[in-house]
């Protein structure tokens, strides 16, 4: 192959990011194409084009995990037609809470709950604010599902003799069997990590093998190696003259800067599949890009496990032998690697995961969730090796002291974060999302209660844009902490009945009657009348009010008291000195007794207040509106009153009234016949 054919070959190994290359084009101008410079900013205009055809049907970013089905309480077809997305969270909610309102189904309504919010944050890309809370609230839903599924449901036995183990494996397992906080803060890890990894399938940042076919590692040094003497422009730093992989730091030379460029693209994405737990697509990734050797050093930290010790073999068949039994040794090497300031960071960063090294992650974490997973990698990894070293009979190479000062308590974990020297952390650590998912982390419940009880006294008033967003994200909590029995003492009944409370005022908005009506009913009876009260005495359509007296009933609520406290708020209302027509307002205290009338076991109220409405009109002169007042009653109230027994069976204390009403009832209607 000439010099020329070769250089083709090079300058059209990177797939649709090609170069075409012409034999029109003279000698000179291809070797200047083949110039690091020009060549690396012709692959970044091209980057800007579409790259999706380049990933073949075996995509590193497919992530089996994210695929499911849309939630059916909320159609994405309609979300267009939504005037308002946070209206149509309310009744996808109510729907799911509706459904799964039985106190058995706690779990399920959380996962719809997660699916309602994934579902809506794909079709809100142009509002980015609350596409970003939908993302944090799924990801907070997904948390409790994980977390009190393992509180609630793992079944292990406390009293399981500790006996000693044969292999690493074993002993780990067992830790995560017995040690509640182990499991549930590798549960968060886990969790952690699926978020991150959806999103970054949201993203859509270049990728290593965009820029590479699966070939040989650091192409274009190689090229220039075997071309020195053939190229007419050459690198102009001393490049390596060999090509194994620890060849620049044993020559103190350079590799060539387009390998260095793909190289730490290489190397970043390497890490990202680590904080997203897709070890195995990093692997896979470093021999795509010709590196098997970097794919072979991420294996090391697998677990030692020969099943062949513990049970006899099939036919003489031996069982494959996991992990690494030289451990120990692969450890302290990867420390001293992610201490090894002649590396880069992304590297350092990617084995000090792997090895449990907190004070080499820290630097590459940006988030206030990368801080956590780097915190609760490094305990896990102290508490299993522990455990492990005390257990398993082998004599292991000890690990630094610093690597043991990792073995922390969730508590000492967010307290580091509170205090990280990152302004950054700092405030995302006293965000909405984080706090709540520390308290749940902690399953520290008052706080939780406290805290949510306080936000929602702060957005009572809906003045901030995301308070009906907290408010109902808030009120769902609650309701699903109690259907879990995590309602503990006083205090969180408290809490949880005013945060019910102000979420029950506020989908009043909503003017649904029955969404109203159900999260009415979920507070404590005493509020359930006051909050039922304050509803209906806004309602003014006859049909509507005994629509909604029908729900309230069907909803088990008391719906006698609340009507006589709306009829007494409504008769007890100043009229305003400057109403442009009073009448107005006496016409609606004598539209109020339409809650009394139409139930025949409240007829002695409805004629009590009648008659204290009667007294007031005719005191001012009004006998027009008295006889319509009278006009509300129905014939047979006094009948019903006796026949009911509420006057001979009644005590002592209520017969004097409801004989003076009676008495006071005639004597008004014969006064407002005979006057004129």
């Amino acid at each position: 192959m000439s010099g020329m054919d070769q250089l083709r070959r090079k300058s059209l190994h990177r797939g649709v990011l090609s170069l075409d290359l012409d034999d029109s084009f003279p000698d000179d101008t291809i070797q200047m194409l083949q110039s690091p410079t020009i060549r690396r900013q012709n692959l970044r205009n091209a980057s800007t084009l579409d790259t999706t055809a380049s990933i073949n049907e075996n995509s590193l970013m497919d992530v089996s995990i994210l695929q499911g089905e849309a939630s059916k309480f909320y159609n994405q077809s309609n979300a267009s037609e939504c005037v308002e997305p946070t209206e149509s969270l309310v009744q996808a909610f109510y729907n799911v809470f509706e459904t799964y309102n039985d106190g058995q189904s706690a779990f399920d309504a959380v996962k719809e709950f997660h699916e309602v919010c994934k579902t809506l944050s794909q079709s809100v890309k142009n509002n980015k604010v609350l596409e970003n809370w939908l993302i944090d609230e799924k990801n907070t839903w997904h948390l409790v599902e994980t977390l009190y599924g393992d509180r609630l449901n793992y079944e292990y036995d406390e009293e399981m003799p500790m006996e000693l183990m044969l292999s690493e494996k074993e002993v780990m397992l067992d830790v995560f069997n017995r040690d509640s906080v182990t499991r549930q803060c590798q549960l968060v890890v886990d969790w952690l990590e699926q978020a991150e990894a959806e999103k970054k399938e949201q993203s859509q940042k270049l990728q290593a093998q965009h820029f590479s076919d699966k070939t040989v590692c650091w192409e274009n040094t190689l090229y220039q190696i075997q071309q020195k003497d053939n190229l007419a422009y050459t690198s102009g730093v001393a490049l390596v003259t060999e090509i194994d992989p620890d060849a620049p730091l044993r020559q103190q030379k350079h590799i060539h800067s387009l390998d260095l460029e793909d190289e730490r693209l290489l190397l970043s994405q390497i890490l990202s599949h680590i904080r997203c737990g897709q070890l195995d697509l990093a692997q896979q990734l470093c021999e795509h890009c010709g590196q098997q050797w970097r794919a072979a050093t991420l294996e090391g930290w697998r677990l030692y496990h020969n099943p062949n010790l513990t049970k006899e073999s099939e036919n003489g068949v031996l069982e494959p032998v996991e992990g690494n039994p030289n451990r120990d040794i692969w450890k302290v090497a990867a420390w001293r690697m992610s201490e090894d300031n002649r590396l880069p960071q992304a590297t350092r960063t990617t084995y000090a995961a792997l090895c449990g090294h907190l004070q080499q992650m820290l630097p590459s974490m940006v988030t206030w969730a990368d801080w956590l997973w780097a915190h609760l990698r490094a305990m896990i990894d102290v508490r299993i090796e522990e455990e492990i070293r005390e257990r398993v009979d082998k004599q292991y190479i000890e690990m630094p002291n610093s690597y043991w000062a990792n073995k922390m308590s969730l508590t000492q974990i967010f307290a580091a974060l509170a205090s990280s020297p990152l302004p950054k952390i700092r405030a995302e650590h006293a965000e909405d999302f984080p706090t709540v998912q520390r308290a749940l982390i902690l399953d520290d419940m008052v706080t939780l209660y406290a805290t949510l009880a306080a936000w929602a006294r702060q957005h009572a008033d809906l003045k901030f844009q995301k308070s009906p967003l907290l408010l109902r994200f808030s009120a769902h909590l609650v309701l699903i902490l109690k259907q879990l029995g995590k309602e503990e003492n006083e205090s969180c009944a408290q809490h949880a009945a005013e945060v019910l409370k102000i979420y029950s005022k506020y989908v009043i908005s909503t003017k649904k009657p029955e969404i109203i009506i159900s999260y009415i009913s979920q507070l404590p009876q005493k509020e359930q009348v006051e909050a039922l009260a304050v509803y209906l005495e806004n309602i003014t359509d006859p049909d509507l009010k005994a629509h909604c007296l029908i729900l309230a009933n069907n909803a088990q609520l008391d719906v006698e008291k609340a009507a006589r406290q709306v009829v007494v708020s409504i008769r007890e209302r100043p009229v305003p000195i400057t109403a442009l027509n009073p009448k107005d307002e006496y016409y609606a205290k004598i539209q109020a007794l339409d809650w009394l009338v139409v139930c025949p076991t409240q007829s002695s109220e409805a004629l009590w207040h009648a008659n204290a409405l009667v007294r007031q009109f005719v005191a001012k002169g009004e006998l027009d509106l008295a006889r319509m007042t009278y006009a509300k009653i129905p014939q047979d109230t006094l009948h019903h009153i006796v026949q009911q027994g509420e006057l001979l069976n009644d005590d002592e204390n209520t017969m004097p009234r409801h004989s003076a009403a009676m008495r006071e009832y005639l004597s008004l209607q014969h006064y407002l016949v005979f006057c004129f």
